[in-house]
């Protein structure tokens, strides 16, 4: 897979990239972002996922636990994360709903 700083920049709307840990480092965060709409679960299509130096930074919401570990889960199955920091919440469309 490779990919373009044009391509990189227009996809995620960044300021240019300048190093190639920088670049490495949005490569991991668009190959766990795959990884993630690849589970076929909406919510976790909408997850923001940082990279640096191999780890990766989960956040957002999810409506249940299961989803939130299945984000852990397929996080590390990606080849190059050594370490997944979930900071996803919780929250069910109960709790959301107004009283």
């Amino acid at each position: 897979m490779t990919f373009t700083f044009t391509e990189v920049e227009e996809t995620l709307h960044r300021e240019p990239l300048t190093t190639p840990m920088q670049l490495a480092a949005l490569r991991l965060s668009l190959q766990v972002e795959r990884a993630l709409r690849s589970t076929g679960y909406l919510s976790l299509c909408r997850v923001d996922v940082r990279a640096h130096s191999g780890v990766i930074t989960l956040r957002g919401r999810t409506p249940s636990y299961y989803l939130k570990q299945l984000a852990q889960a397929t996080a590390l199955g990606v080849t190059g994360v050594c370490e997944v920091r979930n900071e996803l919440d919780v929250v069910s469309r109960r709790s959301a709903a107004p009283r």
